[in-house]
């Protein structure tokens, strides 16, 4: 378990220099130079869906195997461990769109969302011809 962190810890730092790398090396201004920074941001939310669908699902492979060495013999195999991972599994699998929906919420950007307003509804069904 420590081993994952670390390594996720260590994928985390150097994509964050690797970005970094390119947004100060090449700046003759400020102006540039946070320009490049909110370009090479942009690539790296792309990352990050990526990576908790990757971690997200060692973890629930990881909870599976474990859930099937506490069924073959469940007195030398805890079940709290097995829960703990199929959790993590799916916090981190919805984590994405969590993620969107929060910034759609936040920021008003409703890209890849669908609204789920009242009127939105209504609207909806007036157009399939119903009389309204």
């Amino acid at each position: 378990m420590q081993a994952l962190i670390i390594a996720s810890s260590i994928l985390v730092m150097a994509a964050v220099l690797l970005f970094a790398e390119s947004a100060f090396g090449a700046a003759a201004s400020f102006g540039q130079t946070s320009k490049n920074i909110s370009m090479n941001v942009a690539g790296g939310v792309k990352f990050v869906p990526m990576l908790c669908y990757v971690i997200g699902t060692f973890f629930a492979a990881s909870g599976l195997l474990k859930l099937k060495d506490w069924v073959n013999d469940g007195e030398r195999n805890p079940l709290p461990p097995v829960l703990i991972r199929l959790v993590v599994a799916t916090l981190l699998i919805l984590l994405p769109h969590m993620m969107r929906i929060t910034s759609g919420t936040i920021f008003g950007d409703t890209k890849g969302l669908v609204p789920v307003t009242p009127a939105h509804r209504l609207n909806a069904f007036c157009k399939s011809g119903a009389s309204c």
